[in-house]
């Protein structure tokens, strides 16, 4: 589609969910092939072309720092947005303190962070965790996919490939961690946040923008299993703390990610560059 504009006078609009694998390895090689992505935007007819980003990080990338697209004809959503009436907060009236994790099983989703830090709570049936998600068979993850059989046979740790009924173990948990090394805008702490829970996550690009530090979770550095263990325990031992960053991820969710609201803001940018 990107190759065809450059022949044909036509508009087209290019949805950036997230930059990535891309903008994660810095090896020779992806070095090489971002520069190759960018001068093919470049090239691109500057007033047809259009642009959503959904984190800031990647809007600011683009247009100020690259100047690769205009202004003016890029529009920032702050995701997907999140059904805030189907995900809601919840009394939980279970016993043990339930960490949450989705993702894809790889490396660069931090899944190894969350491992690691069960290990540390893997004999205190305080805690439980739970991990879903689809894994990526290769050399590089079999450790990942090895070390999580070993702690399947745990009666606090759950895995599960996937799960259409995937709001309840929102309504369940008591906290989500996402260790990523590099986000879009995650539907998992969307659903998370609206779903009133404080959220631990890796202070990167992407997941900066949807938690702000001690007001509705924390941010901890890339492999750093510690610092996750260290928050969790502080969410765990201060309930007070706990509500109020609990109050403070649904609060956020209504006020900036509600996905009507993302909805309205995209529906009026295609009408005011007359898209539609």
């Amino acid at each position: 589609l990107i190759f065809i504009s450059l022949f044909k006078k036509s508009k087209i609009i290019l949805h950036f969910s997230g930059l990535g694998f891309f903008y994660v390895n810095n090896s020779i090689i992806f070095k090489f092939i971002r520069l190759i992505i960018e001068l093919t935007f470049k090239h691109l007819k500057k007033n047809s072309t259009f642009c959503i980003f959904e984190n800031l990080d990647d809007f600011d990338y683009f247009t100020k720092s690259k100047k690769i697209f205009k202004i003016n004809n890029c529009l920032h959503i702050r995701g997907v947005g999140v059904d805030v009436n189907r995900f809601k907060k919840v009394q939980k009236k279970h016993y043990q303190f339930t960490v949450l994790m989705v993702s894809r099983i790889t490396e660069e989703k931090g899944v190894n962070d969350f491992l690691n830090c069960y290990s540390l709570f893997s004999q205190d049936n305080r805690f439980k965790f739970i991990l879903i998600g689809q894994y990526e068979k290769s050399k590089k993850n079999e450790i990942l996919i090895n070390k999580k059989n070993i702690f399947k046979k745990n009666k606090n740790f759950e895995y599960y490939k996937w799960r259409s009924d995937i709001k309840k173990f929102y309504d369940i948990a008591n906290v989500s961690v996402l260790p990523s090394y590099r986000e879009g805008l995650s539907v998992f702490l969307l659903e998370s946040l609206a779903s009133g829970l404080p959220v631990i996550c890796s202070n990167v690009i992407g997941n900066k923008n949807l938690v702000k530090n001690d007001y509705n979770g924390y941010l901890v550095n890339i492999n750093s299993p510690n610092e996750i263990r260290d928050s969790i325990m502080l969410l765990f031992q201060n309930k007070n703390k706990y509500n109020e960053l609990s109050l403070n991820s649904r609060k956020l969710s209504e006020e900036l990610y509600n996905e009507n609201i993302i909805l309205q803001n995209f529906s009026k940018f295609l009408r005011e560059n007359k898209i539609l």
